[in-house]
């Protein structure tokens, strides 16, 4: 009978090809410990392991209204919301770019550029709180803005 027991006859046992050279192991039929497994250089980066982002904010006249549900206003309660989100962000993701766009008055600007601080972010929601809402959001318009800034970053990110 073999030398093995018959529960292990479904168990690969990779180390049976290596062979001791010199103390150098190698395997005797000169192929890849695990065969599966694609050899990786140093410098390859796995795609979608850095992540962009643009967050579009509406600041429109319609964030102005005072429900019993968000205090003091809408506006108020999402750049609350959103300045304990972009934190969130940061700390679950350590090589994620963030940007942020606002939607007013049927235009987006450009309130923060991708960066991978929360730092910037959490400032620029505080001053353009000064600036209010009004007018109308144009969603189609902060897309297009979202969309145009994305494609400009590198191919190994994710969008």
């Amino acid at each position: 009978m073999d030398e093995r027991q018959l529960w292990e006859g479904s168990i690969q046992r990779s180390w049976d090809g290596l062979h001791d050279e010199g103390g150098k192991l190698t395997l005797s039929d000169d192929r890849r410990i695990d065969q599966r497994q694609p050899k990786i250089s140093r410098f390859t980066i796995r795609r979608g392991m850095i992540r962009y982002l643009y967050l579009l904010l509406d600041m429109s006249q319609a964030m102005e209204r005072k429900d019993s549900d968000f205090r003091p206003d809408r506006a108020g309660a999402t750049r609350h919301l959103l300045k304990s989100f972009v934190a969130d962000f940061f700390a679950q993701n350590p090589l994620a770019n963030l940007g942020i766009l606002v939607m007013r008055n049927g235009e987006v600007e450009t309130l923060t550029e991708l960066s991978g601080s929360k730092r910037p972010h959490i400032d620029a929601l505080d001053h353009d709180e000064k600036k209010g809402t009004r007018g109308e959001a144009s969603l189609q318009k902060g897309l297009d803005v979202a969309c145009s800034h994305l494609k400009e970053i590198p191919d190994y990110g994710h969008r």
